[in-house]
């Protein structure tokens, strides 16, 4: 097969290419198949890339192949699958686009790869970002926030909170409610990932009341499911509860179904914490079989974790330890 495809002239590999990625986008009952996106994705990047390596350049296939990228990437991050979301959009920006859109790649590539903790890499996103976006405030008050988050992350605790400040100080002076309540979202989020959720919890209840006087639904149910997670820290879980289940049902509404797994799951430990642990158990044990599934190690982990805490409560030995042995592994 390799022999066969390295003996076809570059340029028609690269029709081939375009055309077979032309011919998914004609059926239109697998475009929401994920294997199909990133089928796509990878027809179109060999298009451009076979094209360009002769020289030969075509914008429109350009602009689908990186639409395609990010489609790609985009798939995976919803779900949940951050490895993979950082191969697509590694692979868009290493392309090119066109600039508005290379900027809202860039914003997510950076989130993804600081959830991560590809701090390194993080950081330097959050920098290209930053200097492209030189004549739009409010982005680069968006990408100072983000890069405050990177060095809380890497342990510079002084140092992020002065530039937390600086990013919060510029979203005040440019009056823009929506990059005010973001930076207390990530400023909080960062909190509770260092450990510090007691310092989390007064800046999650503002940007969540900010949230709600001025209507700001594009991101709440990110500051409701912390909000929620730092409520169980603090062992207030019937507030907790309420705030994780909201989370769910925006989540489920926005097709977001990686996200929808992480609220369940610290739903489930409200539930094991409150002594309801059968409900717990349930729902690890399914969100340990997505989580495989997805590919995500972390989420495996932690449902194999709470799963077997709470098979162990509920006098099941021996699953327990097999399951304890699995979070291991």
């Amino acid at each position: 097969r390799d022999v066969a495809y390295a003996a076809v002239p570059i340029g028609d590999r690269a029709i081939r290419h375009a055309r077979f990625a032309r011919w998914l986008e004609e059926h239109p009952e697998r475009q929401d198949d994920p294997a199909t996106i990133a089928l796509l994705a990878h027809h179109y990047e060999r298009a451009v890339v076979l094209a360009r390596s002769i020289d030969q350049t075509d914008a429109g296939l350009a602009t689908s192949a990186f639409v395609a990228l990010l489609r790609a990437a985009r798939d995976e991050n919803r779900r949940e699958g951050l490895r993979r979301a950082d191969h697509w959009y590694r692979r868009a920006r290493d392309l090119g686009g066109p600039e508005p859109d290379l900027l809202e790649a860039l914003a997510e590539h950076g989130q993804v790869l600081l959830e991560l903790r590809h701090l390194d890499a993080a950081r330097d996103t959050f920098e290209e970002l930053q200097a492209r976006a030189a004549d739009q405030p409010s982005r680069m008050a968006w990408a100072m926030g983000h890069l405050a988050a990177t060095t809380r992350l890497g342990g510079d605790l002084d140092l992020a909170d002065e530039r937390f400040e600086a990013a919060a100080r510029l979203a005040r002076e440019l009056d823009d409610v929506h990059t005010q309540a973001s930076q207390l979202r990530l400023e909080g989020w960062t909190d509770l990932a260092v450990g510090r959720f007691r310092a989390a919890l007064p800046r999650l209840e503002r940007a969540a009341a900010l949230e709600a006087r001025h209507g700001l639904d594009d991101r709440r149910s990110e500051t409701l499911r912390n909000l929620g997670w730092c409520q169980y820290l603090a062992g207030d879980l019937r507030a907790a509860r309420g705030h994780l289940v909201e989370a769910m049902e925006r989540e489920g509404a926005d097709d977001q179904p990686g996200v929808v797994a992480w609220s369940a799951g610290l739903l489930a430990a409200t539930w094991l914490h409150g002594g309801q642990t059968e409900r717990s158990v349930a729902i690890t044990s399914e969100l340990r079989a997505v989580s495989r599934a997805n590919g995500d190690p972390w989420g495996e982990w932690t449902c194999a974790t709470l799963e077997a805490a709470g098979r162990l409560a509920l006098g099941d030995v021996g699953i327990a330890r097999a399951t304890a042995l699995e979070a291991i592994s």
